[in-house]
C-alpha cells in the first residue's frame, strides 16, 4: 500500500513537471511567433519602400528623358 502511494505521488510530480515544461514551451512559441511577425512586418515595410523608390526613379527618368 505504501509503495502505491509513493508511485502515485511520483506520477503526480512528473505530470506537474510536464505541464510546467509545456507552459514554458508555449511561452517560447508565442515569443517566437511575435518575433517572426515583427520581422515579416519590417520586411514588408522595406519592400514597400523599395517599390516607392523605384516608382520615383522611373518617374524621374521619364520626366528627365
Amino acid at each position: 500500500m505504501g509503495q502505491e502511494i509513493c508511485t502515485s505521488q511520483a506520477l503526480v510530480l512528473i505530470l506537474f513537471e510536464l505541464l510546467e515544461i509545456s507552459c514554458e514551451v508555449q511561452v517560447l512559441k508565442i515569443g517566437f511567433v511575435r518575433r517572426v511577425r515583427r520581422f515579416a512586418s519590417g520586411l514588408w515595410d522595406l519592400v514597400k519602400k523599395v517599390g516607392r523608390m523605384r516608382r520615383m526613379i522611373d518617374e524621374a527618368e521619364v520626366g528627365g528623358g
